[in-house]
């Protein structure tokens, strides 16, 4: 019981500071595929483009109102991250800056300059972030578990491997933009949400087992449904 609450009182902060940018960040391969179909619509042009080419009133006011969400996104991050202090870092504090570089590459990418690899660049941060918040929930989860020895064993070399993968999908994907553009089709953004969707999962299971072993604890109604709430807000935001 002791671990739980201690579980539950580390896990509150990331709900209330996850920037609402990583749910809206990653393309999944199935609406990958649908904006294929859409290569000349408004969704592939920056708000500049679409008022200096003289779009269509819904094209600029869509890429409009995504550039000043994550400009906004954006403001918030940074007043967060300054309000936190750089030190001591913690979980917390790297998903934050990492949202915050996130938001910054998103509102370039749809106020100034719709480019491929800026959407590349800040869906591999949201995983890079999702790896961060699955680390940190799996290492407590094991915890309840009893079984600490398999974060050393299991749990750093699989998140380890998980993002040198990730960076090596960057390298990879850099290199080979020299030949040809990226495509939403492209092997880069397959690996990309396989990860997203596996990483998902596992996250999913992590947070029902630990719901779950809530019902034990000897907290208050209201605080349990406190708890649970946040928990479940991290689950939303990262699933959808």
């Amino acid at each position: 019981d002791q671990q739980v609450s201690v579980f539950l009182c580390a896990s509150a902060p990331l709900a209330h500071t996850t920037p609402l940018s990583l749910s809206l960040t990653h393309t999944p391969l199935c609406a990958c595929v649908s904006e294929q179909a859409l290569v000349m619509s408004v969704s592939h042009i920056s708000f500049i483009a679409c008022v200096r080419d003289g779009d269509s009133a819904y094209g600029c006011m869509r890429t409009g109102m995504l550039s000043l969400f994550f400009f906004l996104t954006l403001g918030v991050l940074i007043i967060q991250v300054f309000r936190l202090g750089f030190v001591p870092v913690s979980t917390q504090k790297v998903v934050l800056w990492m949202g915050a570089v996130e938001a910054l590459l998103l509102f370039i990418l749809y106020f100034a300059a719709h480019a491929a690899i800026l959407s590349l660049l800040a869906n591999i941060l949201k995983v890079c972030e999702f790896s961060l918040v699955v680390f940190f929930f799996s290492m407590h989860t094991l915890r309840l578990l009893r079984r600490t020895d398999l974060i050393k064993k299991l749990l750093i070399p699989i998140t380890v491997l998980v993002v040198v993968g990730l960076v090596a999908v960057l390298i990879v994907t850099i290199v080979s933009t020299v030949k040809e553009p990226i495509t939403c089709l492209s092997s880069h953004w397959i690996v990309l949400s396989s990860t997203d969707f596996a990483l998902t999962l596992f996250f999913l299971c992590c947070c029902v087992y630990v719901a779950h072993k809530m019902r034990a604890v000897a907290i208050s109604a209201e605080l349990r449904m406190r708890t649970r709430r946040q928990l479940w807000t991290l689950v939303t935001l990262y699933s959808i």
